[in-house]
């Protein structure tokens, strides 16, 4: 089978026999084999990206590239008829910066869509530019503690290794010492990056270019990163220039698995789920607002049983006014409401967030489909609280994505008043 790269958008239905876009222009049939390979990536994760049918693929809500053997699919967000595809592979790539600390946006590094092919190649090609002017610069380095039988004395005596390996060679000692090497977390996960770069990477110039780079790390721990250690990571003084390149190389890495192969190929996931990413980038929004500070964590148990786990509510996004401890519930969704109302279900969330952190009012945050969109407030009929809908449109005045234009209105939502240009 040749290898095909489709275009497509949230929630589009895949049919066997049917024309689909391609990302590069022109269409081309999606096949049977096209299908199997799709259905048999879904079997295997369970991945919540797809729903699979009777010869057909019904995407969700999840954006960003899959590759599975020879087929290729870039999935981009879409509520807003008219636009071009440009614009929301545009807004996809605004939301990852925002969110994700990546610096994709197309105003800032426009040479990149010259240089590559698809998404992941695009996010490739950045985190090979970001490993390279790390070396440039010198790799971090850290203390660790070694332990090992040498010749020589050095650091402490681990005297019951000693004993157990040593009794019949008194020429050595087994022995704990620190050193201070660039053998460290940080280093390694992107040494691991780059060896998988070297393996999914579509272009020969990208092979080459991973080769170049991992021939210029020094040897370090080849081990697989755990969960753990993704966790433990924190930057610090020496590694705060590491973190773009971490967050790209944790989007390499995090679907690697040694089952996801087809043939000499591995899969290659890198799915955003738009609803998470929607939540995050108005969060990311409303903490620039000057005389507003927001929330995205705080959880409060509303239901407990004698034994056993109880049952939390956690909002999405909670607004608070300098001086005030009272906040505005703001919940993101990621959706069209039917005929531009909310739902029972939304309302009836915000009435209990609202009773759990005691607010008094409370928004559903939709993205604009159309400008003809308004939203609507009304009251809760048990206490002072109200409820409304919110438009965001997240599209500027030139039709590009701006952070600052949802800023703007936000505040305006808030009541926090108008920001400067």
């Amino acid at each position: 089978m040749r290898s095909v790269r489709f275009l497509a958008f949230e929630h589009q239905q895949l049919v066997v026999g049917a024309r689909c876009a391609l990302a590069r222009g022109g269409d081309a049939e999606f096949t049977a084999e096209h299908f199997e390979a799709l259905a048999k990536y879904a079997e295997r994760t369970g991945t919540p990206a797809m729903r699979v049918g009777h010869q057909r693929v019904k995407l969700g809500h999840h954006v960003g590239f899959l590759r599975v053997g020879n087929v290729s699919l870039e999935v981009y967000p879409k509520l807003r008829e008219g636009m071009p595809e440009g614009a929301w592979r545009d807004l996809l790539l605004e939301m990852i910066r925002v969110v994700e600390g990546v610096r994709l946006a197309p105003q800032e590094h426009a040479h990149l869509h010259r240089r590559t092919g698809d998404l992941y190649d695009l996010l490739v090609t950045r985190f090979l530019d970001l490993v390279a002017s790390l070396l440039r610069s010198g790799l971090a380095r850290d203390y660790r503690q070694v332990e090992a039988n040498e010749m020589v004395m050095r650091g402490r005596l681990l005297v019951g290794l000693h004993i157990r390996e040593n009794a019949a060679r008194p020429d050595r000692v087994f022995v704990a010492y620190d050193i201070h090497d660039t053998d460290n977390l940080a280093n390694r996960i992107l040494h691991r990056a780059l060896a998988r770069v070297r393996r999914t990477a579509s272009s020969l110039e990208h092979t080459h270019a991973a080769d170049a780079t991992m021939a210029a790390f020094p040897e370090l721990d080849p081990r697989p990163i755990t969960m753990a250690e993704w966790g433990s990571w924190r930057p610090d003084r020496r590694t705060a220039r590491y973190v773009e390149a971490l967050a790209l190389a944790r989007m390499i890495l995090l679907d690697e698995r040694p089952d996801l192969r087809w043939g000499d190929r591995e899969v290659v996931a890198i799915l955003f789920d738009m609803n998470h990413l929607f939540e995050a980038y108005l969060a990311q929004a409303a903490r620039r607002i000057p005389g507003m500070r927001a929330n995205s964590g705080r959880r409060r148990h509303f239901w407990s049983p004698p034994t056993g786990h109880g049952k939390v509510l956690k909002p999405d996004l909670l607004a608070y006014a300098d001086g005030s401890d009272e906040p505005v519930v703001l919940d993101a969704k990621w959706k069209r409401p039917k005929d531009d109302r909310p739902d029972d279900g939304d309302l009836r969330q915000v009435y209990a967030y609202l009773h759990a952190f005691g607010g008094a009012r409370g928004m559903l945050l939709y993205p604009r489909a159309h400008p003809g969109q308004t939203g609507v407030i009304g009251s809760y009929l048990k206490g002072p609280m109200s409820a409304g809908t919110a438009f965001v449109d997240l599209f500027g005045a030139d039709g590009r994505p701006s952070l600052r234009d949802v800023e703007r209105q936000l505040a305006a939502l808030l009541g926090v008043g108008s920001l400067p240009e």
